[in-house]
Formats: structure tokens, sequence, C-alpha cells
């Protein structure tokens, strides 16, 4: 990925110093600046830093020549943000300070933008510029100024036209400052200033120069992370859980890039919490913040507990991930549990003594960031694995699941699957072996089910059938594929087309309608739970999030007997005698580790979580 980068890299300067020869034909002074300014990261990138050196002095040179214009008090702030970066692409945030060398350069430019602005009164880039000053003073730890100066342009902000999209940066700088200062009040405020803010605009971040700025999505979590630790802080455990959760439905929004993204919000946690559906029921929140995590706990006595974990974000990832590879590793005949007694040490000890008086039975996991790839159901404490005492459950948002418990009579299933090779996008994928007898294995246990195998399972025929037909039970057994966007995360179906993330929530959504909704989407044979570090959404949370009520899926790919067995045990015990959806994953889950020899090693049966609704 970095030498394709790289490649890009030079082809976009190549580009740049084309059109530079264009504008200076043209004697077009500020384009030529802007090309400049754009062309500074990618040289630098790609370690020509002399180049880009030259390029940002006469930059400074054009600009003093330029004529007092809002072009030229914009030239000046985007160069005074280009400072940031100007050695290093990394860590990209409004928040970033400049280095030392810089910051002088980047006062004086801001400085002039304020003059030309104020001049021409033009608002916008007044408030921008006061704001960026003020970040500075705050880098500086001078904090009187700073607040002085981000308070200037947030007036301006919330006062004068076309400059209010700027709005929440200065909400969100004034919180900071107040933190810095050990003001912790005051700065919640200006943090719910800044949240309630970026909830009208959603992603309509401020973009003076798009290739300068961050992505908007890390702009906005860093927001809600920031007020949901001040919270924590506080013991505000309530209020923090709320804005977690309004971080998780912000983050569907931007992964599909929609801010009238029509959600299925269900009965408040307040609500779900307090039903007869929680009794023996713990819920666990992961709250992963920079510097530690918290876990908390909500017990079937209303009680709620918090714990922190001292390791900051980092360092326990790496913890979690030597757990996923080590629950992967298959070829240790003996698994070594070391790691998975680690990890139940620091997420589940800490609350056994309330679990074990309350005859705790089933636990909810509401889990946070990379903390999502995490099968609950493989601690291991000393003696047994989780799934062994408890029923493992995950959800991204109680405010996403449906508590209701749909009639089990009359349920049938749309079963559909790929035998066969496939092509998509230039990759092959290997025909699935054990497809075939997972599929006929769900038309035995639930009479009246249907199939759509290889070349008949299209996009249209699948739309075709869920349109025409109820089907309380879809089970969809392929090979799936991951991107960071949702049109490039997709399963693989039938004619070497592929169905993408936002097919299958169109879809699912289309059909999730009252008494019809989708009661449980199955899907096997591929990382179908898992998502990416920066949503950790996954096709599983996905489906869950537009309407179907549980979703029991895999982290990881098992093209083996194992999942034919442990689907089959799981409808046999949901379907045929009765139990609970959580209830019937433990005991497939348990009847795999009881089979012993190499069944009994999590890498078969560890993967598979139940998401949503949990009855």
């Amino acid at each position: 990925f970095t030498k394709e980068a790289s490649k890009y890299d030079f082809q976009a300067l190549e580009s740049f110093q084309n059109s530079l020869k264009i504008f200076r034909k043209s004697k077009d002074k500020f384009n030529e600046i802007k090309l400049l300014i754009y062309s500074i990261p990618p040289a630098n990138r790609i370690g020509k830093s002399q180049l880009a050196t030259a390029q940002l002095n006469l930059v400074l040179l054009l600009l003093e020549r330029l004529p007092i214009s809002e072009a030229k008090a914009y030239a000046a702030i985007d160069l005074a943000e280009l400072l940031k970066y100007f050695s290093s692409e990394t860590n990209l945030s409004f928040a970033k300070c400049p280095t030392d060398d810089r910051e002088s350069q980047a006062i004086d430019l801001l400085n002039q933008a304020v003059a030309v602005a104020q001049n021409l009164s033009e608002y916008r880039a007044l408030s921008l510029a006061l704001g960026n000053l003020g970040h500075i003073y705050e880098c500086r730890h001078n904090y009187e100024q700073a607040l002085k100066l981000t308070k200037q342009a947030q007036q301006i902000a919330q006062t004068k036209p076309n400059a209010q999209d700027s709005l929440y940066l200065w909400y969100w700088q004034v919180g900071r400052i107040l933190k810095s200062q050990n003001r912790p009040l005051e700065a919640i405020a200006a943090y719910e200033q800044a949240v309630t803010t970026l909830e009208k605009i959603h992603t309509q971040i401020v973009v003076t120069n798009p290739d300068l700025q961050p992505d908007p999505y890390d702009t906005l979590e860093s927001v809600y992370r920031e007020l949901i630790a001040l919270k924590l802080g506080l013991e505000e455990v309530d209020s923090a859980i709320t804005y977690l959760d309004a971080l998780k439905l912000a983050q569907l929004r931007n992964y599909f890039r929609k801010d009238d993204l029509a959600l299925k919000f269900h009965p408040t946690k307040a609500n779900l919490l307090s039903s007869d559906k929680i009794q023996n029921t713990a819920v666990f929140w992961s709250i992963v913040l920079e510097e530690r995590t918290a876990i908390v706990v909500y017990l079937p006595n209303n009680q709620t507990k918090l714990k922190w974990i001292n390791f900051d974000s980092q360092s326990f990832k790496d913890q979690i991930t030597e757990f996923r590879l080590g629950l992967e590793r298959r070829s240790d005949i003996i698994y070594n549990r070391r790691q998975a007694q680690k990890l139940y040490d620091l997420i589940v000890r800490p609350f056994v003594a309330d679990l074990e008086s309350l005859q705790v039975k089933t636990l909810v996991f509401v889990p946070d960031s990379f903390l999502c790839s995490v099968p609950m159901a493989a601690l291991h404490d000393g003696q047994n694995f989780l799934i062994e005492k408890y029923a493992i459950a995950s959800t991204p948002s109680l405010s996403l699941t449906d508590p209701f418990k749909i009639k089990s009579e009359n349920l049938r299933a749309l079963a559909v699957g790929l035998t066969e090779d496939a092509r998509v996008d230039g990759r092959r994928y290997k025909a699935l072996t054990n497809i075939k007898k997972e599929i006929d294995q769900v038309l035995m246990t639930i009479p009246g089910s249907k199939q759509l195998l290889n070349q008949d399972l299209t996009r249209d025929r699948l739309q075709a059938e869920l349109q025409h037909s109820i089907y309380p039970i879809i089970h969809i057994a392929t090979h799936a594929e991951f991107g960071i966007a949702p049109e490039d995360t997709f399963l693989v179906i039938g004619k070497n087309e592929k169905l993408t993330m936002t097919d299958l929530y169109s879809m699912i959504q289309n059909v999730s309608q009252g008494i019809n909704s989708v009661d449980l989407l199955l899907l096997t044979a591929c990382e179908t739970a898992r998502g990416n570090d920066h949503t950790n959404l996954g096709i599983a949370s996905v489906a869950v999030s537009a309407g179907v009520r549980s979703t029991l899926a895999s982290l990881w790919s098992i093209n083996d007997a194992a999942t034919v067995t442990l689907v089959t045990k799981f409808y046999q015990y949901w379907y045929d005698y009765g139990f609970s959806k959580v209830e019937a994953l433990q005991k497939a889950q348990q009847d795999l580790i009881t089979l012993g020899k190499k069944y009994a090693h999590p890498y078969y049966w560890a993967p598979f979580i139940l998401l949503g609704n949990w009855f």
C-alpha cells in the first residue's frame, strides 16, 4: 500500500507541475499559490523535503505580493494549517499543534488573514483565522489568550451569516482549553454544545482546503470521546453511555455517508434494562479512551458499576491482537489459555462476585472500538471458558436492539449460498465444500424453507424473493470481502456478482417492517461479523441497524464441518427445543467443546457471535 501510495504521489506532483506551467503562463497567481500548497504534502511524503521547503518559501513570497482579497485570507489560513503537517502526514487532526520551528510562521500567517478579513468584513475567514490563532496559543499553554481568541471566533460564527459551519470547532476548542484549566463542569458544557452543533450539521465539517483536512469522522469521534472521558471522570456513567450511543449512530451515518440514514430505533436503554427480559442478565459496556478503557456493567439489581483498565489504547489493542491470533492458530493442538485468562481478569473478574450473587446467566456486551473483534465466549477464568458458564450476546447499541420476541409459529427460512468457484473484481473465490450440507440441514430442520444456490443466487432474484414472500429467517452462506467504504464491502453471490453492504442494508430495511421483520439473519463461512478498525461495524452490525432483530455471524472464516455441526445444533436448540437464541448458541458451542479433540479448540466455536435481540 505504501508503494502504491508513493506512485500516486509522484503522479500528483507531475500533474501539479504541468498545471503550474499553465497558470504561470496566464499569470494566475492565486491558483499558482493553491497548486503550490497542494503539492507540498505529497512532496514531503515521498521524501522530497528540499522541494517541499522550496515550494513553501515560494508560496510565502507570492502571498506577500497578492493583493488584499478574500482569496489571500483563505490562502494564509490554508498555509498556516499546512504547517502543522509540514514534516509529517501522520496523526492528522484539527487539534494537532505545529512544530516549534513553524509556530511563529503560522502566527504571522494567521495575523495576516485576520487583518485582511477585517478589512474586507469577510466574517467566515475572520472566524477561522481567529480560531486557528487561538489554537496555537492553546498549544503554547497560554490559555487566557487562547480562550479570548477562541470566544471571538465563536461569537462571529454564532452571529454572522455564512460563518456558522465552524461553530462546533470553537465550542470544542473552548472545551479543551477549559479542561486544561481544570474546569471540568464548564468544559463539559462547551463539549455538549459542540456535540449539539455537530448533530445538527452531522458531517458538514469545515473544509477551506479539502486536501489539508483530516477525515471528518476523526474530528467528530474526538469530540465525543473527550466528552465521554470528562463524564466518566465525574462518574456521570449513564450520561457517558448515552453519548457513546450517539457516537455509534454517528459512526453508522458516517459509514454510509448519509446524514438522513433511517435507523431502526427501539425503546430507550432505560426501558429495556427495566424490563423482565433483563432478569438474570448483566450488560457490559466497554469505552475505549486514549489513556485507559472503562468497563461499565449494569446488573439485574439496577446497580451500575465502573472499573478501569489502565492500559493506553494501543497497548490494550496489542493484547487484543495477541488474543485473536492465538484463537485463530489452530495448529496448536492444545490451546494456550494465557492471554484468554489475562483478558478475563481485566474485563470480567472484577464483577464476578456480583454476577454470582445475583445468579446472572446471560452476559450482553456492547463493545467499543477494537473490542468489537473479541469473541468474549473464549475468555477463560482458569478453569472454564466464559461460554461454559454464561450465555453470551453482543449488540452495537441497545437503542438499536429490538426488545420483543417474535412468535415462533410459521417460521420459515430463505437459505442461500455459493458452492462453486467465483471471480469478482479479478479475485478468485474457491468453492466452499460444506455449504450444500449446511443449507440442506436448514431445509430439514425448518419445514417450508426455500433455497437459492449458485446461479439462482443473484441480486435481483434475492430481492424479488424477499419482496414477494415473508421469511423470518434469512440464512446466507458465502464469502465476504471487507473494505473501508460500504460499496467495497460485499458478499459474493452467483454469476460472479457481489451484494454490497449498501444493497444488503436496503433489502433488509425494505422487508423489516412490523410483524414481517426479519427475526434472524444467519451469516456463515466468512468473516461477516468483523468490521474494519475505523468503524467496527461489519455486515452483522449493519443488518441489526437496518432492522433485523438478531444476527448470528462469524468473526473469521471456517470452511469446516464444525460450522455445519454448530449451525445444525443452534437451529435444533432454538427452533425444535424452544431455547432463546442466546441459550441455543451457548449450548451449540458447549456441544462442540464437549466433542473434544480439535473441536474443543476455540478456533472452531468461538468466532460465532449473536448480535442484537438475544431472546
